[in-house]
């Protein structure tokens, strides 16, 4: 019995990743399928000629599995099994999901990342967009769960745009800020998923397509 639970836990470990294997706190960005909130910020924060991602969460490593840790619209923060996670990306021609693994290089930082986040678990998604209120958007959880010793960030940060390349404010964002009754938030500090992916303290790992 207990050689076939560490079997079942070795193919957890290595899925349908070959020998590679995902690590507590190893980041996954992801691709979504266009409309809504994905493409906005596609139009916002994409890269000419790239895919481009809207979307990113923690590797958490239960006992039990294999989870995402994410922000997301419907659910807030919370953690998903890994199978669904990469179930909702988009996929390439060979239904592989768009999704690609960065690592931060120090483990014990990565591990301290994770529990970190679970803390967050429970906030709702954070549709403006600002730091310090209590709720959380994708990238910001992450940037948010990345400390050092002294709880200084990992990541980096930089004023946001929510305009597209022509230098408009897409309609879903002046209808999304609207509804709030606030101005959109341009240039206020903050992160996304397309300029964390290139953070030089990352380095990709693996992809999955």
């Amino acid at each position: 019995m207990k050689n076939f639970m560490m079997i079942i836990l070795l193919m957890a470990l290595v899925g349908c990743t070959g020998n590679f294997q995902l690590r507590n706190g190893d980041l996954l960005f992801q691709s979504n399928e266009e409309g809504g909130l994905s493409s906005a910020i596609d139009e916002a924060t994409g890269r000419e000629k790239e895919i481009s991602f809207s979307h990113v969460g923690i590797i958490s490593i239960e006992a039990n599995g294999i989870y995402v840790l994410e922000a997301e619209p419907e659910r807030g923060v919370h953690l998903t099994p890994l199978q669904d996670f990469l179930d909702a990306s988009a996929h390439d021609e060979k239904g592989r999901p768009l999704v690609v693994v960065e690592r931060f290089a120090d483990g014990m930082l990565a591990q301290r990342a994770v529990e970190k986040g679970k803390q967050y678990i429970g906030q709702p998604y954070d549709f403006s967009y600002l730091p310090d209120n209590d709720s959380m958007y994708c990238s910001e959880l992450v940037y948010e769960s990345f400390l050092d010793e002294g709880g200084r960030h990992l990541l980096r940060s930089k004023p946001m745009t929510f305009k597209n390349a022509d230098g408009v404010t897409p309609e879903y964002w002046l209808d999304l800020f609207s509804r709030q009754h606030m101005e959109v938030p341009e240039g206020v500090e903050g992160t996304n998923p397309n300029d964390m992916l290139h953070d030089p303290a990352l380095v990709e790992v693996f992809r999955y397509y």
